[in-house]
């Protein structure tokens, strides 16, 4: 909804006022959204890509609780939630995602990052993959992969297939059970 609002005032001079409301859920308020993705990447409602060749970062590039470093450091910007990232063709790609997030690697990328929480990862495609969930998260490594995977509370791993996991547990806890592939 827009309006305008033209008020004469002395000798002739115009003022306009100009008032743009933006509703939820409509689609100017999605336009809103901003997952901080930078890079080779492009972003479509809350789901972004990294061209195929290309590096991306989503996300702030800094610490989000207060370090010295980085974007987040320097003006409070906060991870993005709920936003499906695609690392899938010899990307090189970095995540700092919030909550309710979704992320691939493929097709021989090399990708990076951590989730605060309830997440899901894939790692595929004999790609190289860094990642440290939030708790209640869950990574796939499969594809002949190369998975190091430092996981928190009520966080899974599955490894399968020729892949390779090395697992850091919350707080010295056992490594989850293997499915095919290895695990240390």
């Amino acid at each position: 909804m827009s309006f305008a609002r033209v008020r004469l005032l002395n000798q002739g001079m115009i003022l306009v006022a100009v008032a743009v409301a933006v509703s939820c859920g409509s689609s100017e308020a999605e336009n809103l959204f901003d997952p901080n993705c930078t890079g080779d990447c492009s972003c479509s409602g809350t789901t972004c890509t990294c061209q195929s060749g290309g590096s991306c970062s989503l996300g702030p590039t800094g610490p989000p609780d207060g370090g010295t470093s980085g974007d987040a450091a320097v003006v409070g910007i906060s991870p993005p939630n709920g936003v499906t990232y695609l690392c899938d063709s010899q990307n090189q790609c970095n995540l700092n995602c919030g909550t309710g997030c979704t992320s691939t690697c493929d097709g021989m990328s090399t990708c990076s990052g951590s989730c605060s929480s309830n997440c899901t990862s894939s790692c595929a495609g004999t790609s190289d993959c860094t990642l440290s969930t939030g708790v209640d998260s869950n990574v796939i490594c499969e594809g002949g992969s190369d998975c190091k995977v430092t996981l928190d509370d009520r966080s899974t791993v599955t490894c399968r297939g020729d892949s390779t996991c090395h697992i850091v547990c919350p707080r010295g806890g056992s490594p989850p059970t293997e499915d095919g592939g290895a695990s240390d």
